[in-house]
């Protein structure tokens, strides 16, 4: 599913007293969203975190930002993969 995310990196996030966050600094960028495979799932858990989304976004659209988010929801980006073939970053994500 082709959609838009924000990525910014962790010193741009602050939450106001009602705990919504604010983030100070992003880019919107294009974005594929697909699932995290159970194999991915598995060794996210092994390192203690829970993978929850994998964003596919264009070489020239990341800048090895930190964090994303993606419908209100704010994701870490633990993990990132170049493909070269598709010219892609696959950036994995847990939600905190």
């Amino acid at each position: 599913m082709e959609t838009t995310i924000q990525l910014f990196n962790e010193v741009s996030l602050s939450y106001d007293a009602d705990g919504n966050a604010n983030i100070a600094d992003s880019r919107t960028v294009f974005a594929e969203v697909c699932s995290i495979g159970s194999n991915e799932f598995y060794k996210a858990a092994v390192n203690g975190l829970k993978a929850s989304k994998m964003f596919k976004v264009f070489f020239a659209d990341y800048k090895a930002e930190n964090m994303a988010q993606f419908n209100h929801e704010i994701f870490a980006i633990y993990r990132t993969y170049y493909d070269e073939k598709s010219d892609k970053y696959e950036l994995y994500c847990n939600e905190i």
